[in-house]
């Protein structure tokens, strides 16, 4: 029994010595599970401050934002009341909400200023507004929400010249770069334009007080300054200048002057005595005065019976220099382009008389660009041909020739055919070059069958015959028929 006693308890000895092996175990993959736990509650602990410090750091920018809610909440007050009372000013609704819109039917809005002189009075002490740039006072403009683009319309005003400016602009957003170019459409779907005028009577009308005094009888002149004012005559100023700031000095003038009422078109340099030319249709087309479809020439003029078609005035009347040219041509190879060409001349003289020449170039190679007069007809009516002083109907300086008939008509007994000379001519040949000469007559004589005509030849009035004269004929002593089949000069005989 002992035995027994002694053999269970050393049984229970080994299980109970295992279950302590089991125990220490245990007890070991506790300590590890421990010294990972407390790892864990430490970095826990770390999170925790670092919460504390986030919930510290909200709190205080709740505590700001709730600052700021309360000053909002408090302008929002005040622009209720501000509304209420501009819905309430003078007794009416001045402005009216409406969502989020808000308008006026009535008074006057004014910004940086307390009195406002218009519907919308915008007032500004500067500074001016020189470039697209910026320093504009007013703007109208479209955003472009994908680029952040802008463009619109400006409205500046510079205090030194007391200029209102009207431009366009571009904005590019990356940039910062301002830029202009864009055009101003007026009236782009129907409708007039006026310019001086609050009623315009066509596309672009523009008006302007006048008055017989002052300017408004003078036409601008060169040389009259850069920065001059027209004359209160012109209406439109269309010039150039050189850069982007400088005045517009050279360039064309339209006005009406009011005493006569005639319309000019100038040309001019404001900046020094230079007029320019006017250019018609430089390109190409005809010119038409008078019609309405000119197809006679570049120039085309249509006046009423017995009215004046072109007036070419030169010089001063009665002087010796006053003349004007009309050139006829091609265009050369000279400086004024008009070389090769043929010239007529209108004048007059000191006495008033007037003339008219014709003249023509010999060879601009040899002789230059100077046409020489070959034919002018004076204020007598006498045509002159290689003569600028002619004395007859018709005087020729020079040798002539005929093909063709060349008939003769007296007016009385006394006139005939004149033959004269300049050298004194030869006695021999019965009346001298120089003298005057012969004349013809006809005289007829019935003879029972038919009439027998005479043709006599008699000295001319003034005529005196010399010793060794030839006589052509007489009443009593003449030819009864003579017949010639050509008549030659002494160098053209055969």
């Amino acid at each position: 029994d002992g035995l027994t006693v002694l053999s269970g308890a050393a049984t229970k000895i080994n299980g109970n010595s295992s279950n302590i092996t089991s125990l220490q175990s245990n007890t070991a993959n506790l300590a590890t599970a421990i010294s990972v736990h407390t790892s864990n509650i430490g970095s826990l602990n770390q999170s925790v401050i670092t919460i504390e410090t986030d919930i510290n750091s909200l709190t205080s920018s709740l505590s700001d934002n709730s600052s700021r809610i309360a000053t909002v909440s408090g302008d929002l007050a005040s622009n209720v009341n501000r509304i209420s009372t501009l819905e309430n000013a003078g007794g009416g609704a001045v402005w009216t909400t409406s969502g989020n819109d808000i308008y006026y039917n009535s008074g006057a809005v004014g910004i940086n200023t307390s009195s406002p002189k218009t519907k919308l009075h915008i007032n500004s002490a500067g500074p001016n507004y020189t470039s697209v740039s910026g320093n504009d006072r007013f703007r109208i403009s479209e955003y472009v929400t994908s680029n952040g683009n802008e463009y619109g319309l400006q409205i500046g005003h510079n205090q030194g010249t007391g200029n209102t400016s009207l431009r366009s602009y571009y904005y590019t957003n990356s940039s910062g770069a301002y830029a202009n170019g864009y055009s101003i459409l007026l009236q782009p779907y129907g409708g007039w334009c006026g310019v001086g005028t609050d009623s315009p009577k066509a596309l672009t009308h523009i008006g302007k007080y006048s008055a017989n005094s002052g300017t408004h009888n003078t036409i601008p002149s060169a040389n009259m300054g850069s920065s001059a004012s027209f004359p209160g005559s012109t209406n439109l100023w269309l010039a150039k200048h050189s850069n982007a700031q400088a005045e517009d000095y050279w360039g064309m003038a339209l006005g009406t002057l009011y005493s006569s009422g005639n319309s000019y078109i100038q040309t001019l340099d404001k900046s020094n005595s230079s007029y320019y030319n006017l250019l018609l249709q430089p390109n190409g087309g005809n010119v038409g005065i008078g019609v309405t479809n000119p197809s006679a020439g570049k120039l085309d003029i249509f006046v009423p019976d017995g009215g004046t078609g072109i007036h070419i005035r030169g010089g001063n009347y009665g002087t010796n220099d006053g003349e004007a040219h009309i050139r006829i041509g091609g265009g050369g190879s000279s400086s004024d382009n008009i070389s090769h060409h043929a010239m007529i001349t209108g004048g007059h003289t000191s006495g008033g008389s007037s003339y008219l020449s014709f003249s023509t170039l010999l060879d601009y190679g040899t002789h230059g660009n100077s046409p020489v007069e070959r034919m002018r007809i004076d204020q007598h009516g006498n045509v002159g041909i290689n003569d600028t002083s002619p004395s007859y109907k018709l005087d020729v300086n020079g040798d002539i020739r005929m093909v063709g008939k060349c008939i003769v008509q007296t007016n009385n007994s006394q006139n005939g055919v004149v033959c004269t000379g300049t050298d004194g001519g030869l006695s021999y040949y019965g009346y001298q070059d120089g003298d005057p000469g012969i004349k013809f007559t006809r005289t007829s004589v019935f003879t029972g069958e038919d009439s027998e005509y005479t043709l006599s030849v008699l000295p001319a009035v003034g005529g005196t015959p010399r010793g060794n004269a030839v006589h052509l004929g007489s009443s009593s002593n003449y030819w009864r028929r003579t017949y010639t089949d050509k008549i030659y000069r002494n160098n053209e005989h055969t």
